[in-house]
């Protein structure tokens, strides 16, 4: 037997022919080829009488609070690496501040040395 593709794509935007890949943009849809309606016993199907629940209000009420949880951590994260950068800043101002005394003092010194070898 051959394979033939249980599902096809369509798009009421784009056609499939001439393009790389399927569109699957929101507007494309699933449809069930002709091919598919035959049993093929090497496909495996869960049979259901019902089909997929909607979400219920606690599963909604689950995904708030976990966006809302993510939410939170993110603005959270974003402080602290502000925090870290701001920081880092007053580290960096300390050691160059420091940095450039120890070029006054070398300086000095310098000329300190200089003045000596002066006198002698």
């Amino acid at each position: 037997s051959t394979s033939q593709p249980l599902f096809t794509v369509s798009s009421s935007t784009e056609p499939l022919y001439g393009s790389s890949a399927p569109n699957l943009s929101p507007s494309a849809t699933f449809e069930p080829s002709p091919a598919s309606s035959n049993s093929d016993s090497r496909v495996h199907t869960k049979s259901s009488s019902r089909g997929p629940s909607p979400p219920s209000s606690t599963t909604e009420s689950k995904i708030i609070e976990k966006r809302q949880r993510n939410t939170l951590a993110a603005r959270k994260y974003r402080q602290k690496r502000l925090d870290r950068i701001a920081e880092l800043e007053r580290a960096l101002e300390d050691v160059s501040r420091e940095r450039d005394d120890l070029r006054v003092q070398l300086a000095r010194r310098d000329a300190e040395v200089t003045t000596l070898r002066g006198i002698m």
